[in-house]
């Protein structure tokens, strides 16, 4: 079996010796028609690209010429500035306060709190507004909208530390 192995391996390494030579002899050799004269003419191409560029330049570099333009002959009358105010107020029927965890986009950050409709921005600053005299002997809900899970954690911690009762909801998706 020995000698039959052997044979085998010996002829097919002929054959591909014999494949590999034959590959580089000389009437196998790729012959190049028009070798002295350039593969791609580019003399058109590079026209033109030139000219192209020309305008593009000419384009970006212009300057418009100012027109007289029409004076306004009405002035206008400048409004009162509403009021902002620092903290959500609550209205006086009001025993409930919403406290919205995440975004109302499933595929936000998930760290937007509001408190009733208003956008408070971090946890800490949520910890101060619990302590205004308005939200004493309110109850609060927290409303999981998508939130991230240590922002909604930290919501309720801060509410648990204060002493704030409060109920938990989550938002359904459509």
């Amino acid at each position: 079996m020995k000698n039959g192995w052997n044979k085998k391996a010996l002829i097919i390494k002929c054959i591909l010796l014999t494949v590999i030579f034959t590959a580089f002899l000389p009437w196998n050799m790729p012959k190049l028609i028009n070798a002295d004269k350039p593969f791609i003419d580019l003399a058109g191409s590079v026209g033109d690209s030139i000219g192209n560029a020309k305008a593009a330049y000419e384009k970006a570099t212009m300057v418009a010429v100012p027109t007289d333009s029409p004076s306004p002959t009405d002035q206008p009358v400048p409004t009162d500035a509403p009021e902002v105010t620092d903290t959500p107020e609550i209205k006086p029927d009001k025993t409930e306060v919403r406290i919205m965890v995440g975004d109302e986009n499933p595929a936000g950050a998930g760290e937007k709190i509001s408190v009733n409709d208003y956008d408070i921005g971090s946890v800490e600053k949520l910890a101060e507004l619990i302590e205004d005299q308005q939200y004493e002997g309110k109850s609060f809900v927290i409303v999981d909208n998508y939130a991230e899970t240590k922002t909604y954690r930290a919501v309720a911690e801060i509410l648990e530390e204060h002493g704030k009762s409060f109920s938990k909801e989550t938002v359904e998706a459509n």
